[in-house]
């Protein structure tokens, strides 16, 4: 798999680019700072197994300027089963945070789905890295991060005991990337999960993603939170005219507090892209 991003600041990006070396890589997430645009993905070792990358562009030219790999150790990991891959990125400050998944061997011999959180600095030096120790739920996954006008980051994504449906979890991380409180949004019986996260001008949490209605197929599912306690202060349900999965991929904030999301639905028997602004 390949993907393609042009980031469009006062000009367009005179470049196009594309990860050379391994032809089975995945982009999922991308973002600038100053001249250079980052790129979060992995690179499919085997069949549903990846390890976790990330690319330095020079945003003149496309040149690669860094790249950096994230996997278990060859000791950990003889023959490169766990899969690690990024999901999301965001310029906290003057660091880079990366957001995503790994396998880790836990209990019993068991493999756990983990949420993974990566530093860099901004020219690509690693600064540290956390995992989920999972005291929540048995399993949880970074999907987006999102800095904080206070200080800090804020990660969105799921979290499930294993072999259960999953339910929206969200943690907030100081500006030395210490985790703090975790959130769970209940939702018994119906599956959920976060894509992309934001904070609006109050100092509100918007989050954007997915939820399993009763009677539906997967609905758009955006909320809003004041921090880590207390209920929804607004949440909008979007089952799109086909009545088929809709996901809110991801989400911008503007000025003046308007919410711009984009995602997917079904309509048609075909899948499209949908737009939607909510006002505060």
């Amino acid at each position: 798999m390949w993907a393609l991003s042009k980031l469009r600041l006062d000009k367009p990006l005179s470049f196009d680019w594309t990860a050379t070396g391994d032809p089975k890589t995945k982009a999922l997430a991308v973002t600038i700072a100053g001249g250079v645009v980052i790129v979060v993905g992995g690179i499919e070792v085997s069949p549903g197994t990846h390890d976790l990358r990330v690319w330095w562009l020079s945003a003149e030219d496309g040149a690669l300027l860094h790249e950096a790999p994230f996997a278990m150790s060859p000791g950990d990991d003889w023959f490169n089963e766990r899969d690690e891959i990024g999901r999301g990125v965001a310029i906290v400050g003057d660091e880079v945070i990366v957001v995503g998944e790994r396998e880790i061997i836990g209990e019993f011999n068991k493999i756990y789905r983990r949420t993974v959180v990566l530093r860099y600095s901004i020219a690509g030096e690693a600064l540290g890295e956390w995992t989920s120790p999972g005291e929540q739920l048995e399993e949880d996954g970074g999907m987006a991060v999102a800095p904080l006008r206070g200080g800090g980051f804020v990660v969105t994504g799921w979290g499930r005991d294993l072999f259960t449906i999953r339910q929206v979890v969200t943690r907030w991380f100081s500006a030395a990337g210490d985790p703090g409180p975790v959130r769970v949004e209940p939702t018994p019986g119906s599956d959920a999960i976060g894509y992309a996260i934001g904070e609006d001008r109050e100092g509100k949490i918007i989050i954007a993603g997915s939820r399993k209605q009763p009677a539906t197929d997967m609905d758009a599912w955006i909320f809003a939170i004041p921090g880590p306690l207390g209920g929804h202060v607004w949440e909008v349900v979007r089952n799109g005219p086909g009545k088929g999965p809709d996901d809110a991929a991801g989400l911008a904030v503007g000025p003046w507090g308007h919410v711009s999301i984009v995602g997917s639905e079904f309509a048609d028997l075909q899948p499209r892209a949908f737009a939607l602004r909510l006002y505060p």
